[in-house]
């Protein structure tokens, strides 16, 4: 079997989270402007949606500011993250946009890290890194990574 390359990748805090939380924020004061456009007066509750919404994107925005970085590694069957005391852990890949993946790391007796990766940082290496990513967190691997396969169902004659 094929195994993807040795992979090295020095990760910063990413814009991304910023930018979706801006977008999501804009969305949700539109909302609730039309919102209000379509019934009427300003009310009460329309205020409290709208500065629930603002106060919701605001907190996210400030807790995107200080992204995790570090180096993540991947040695040809396991991820390493600098971050984590014995730096072995496992990888699952959330979301793909082909130039951008949100990918979270666990390691035992450790919260999730969750990382935005972006071809831009260094795009080198990025195809290295995707073919690692896809290559552990796809079904096969993680079955296989947590045990035995299940036995296929086969019909008796």
């Amino acid at each position: 079997m094929h195994h993807p390359p040795e992979v090295r990748w020095s990760v910063d805090g990413s814009p991304w989270p910023r930018r979706l939380f801006a977008l999501v924020g804009l969305l949700a004061v539109l909302q609730v402007a039309w919102f209000t456009r379509a019934i009427g007066p300003l009310v009460w509750q329309t205020v409290v949606v709208g500065m629930g919404f603002l106060a919701a994107t605001a907190l996210a925005w400030q807790r995107s500011q200080s992204g995790p970085s570090g180096n993540l590694q991947w040695d040809g069957a396991q991820w390493q993250w600098s971050g984590f005391a014995g730096g072995t852990c496992v990888m699952q890949r959330h979301c793909d946009f082909q130039t951008v993946m949100l990918v979270s790391l666990q390691a035992p007796k450790s919260p999730p890290v969750w990382l935005w990766l972006q071809r831009a940082q260094d795009p080198y290496a990025w195809i290295a890194l995707r073919r690692a990513i896809v290559h552990s967190t796809s079904p096969v691997q993680v079955r296989r990574a947590k045990g035995p396969a299940p036995a296929a169902d086969t019909a008796a004659p």
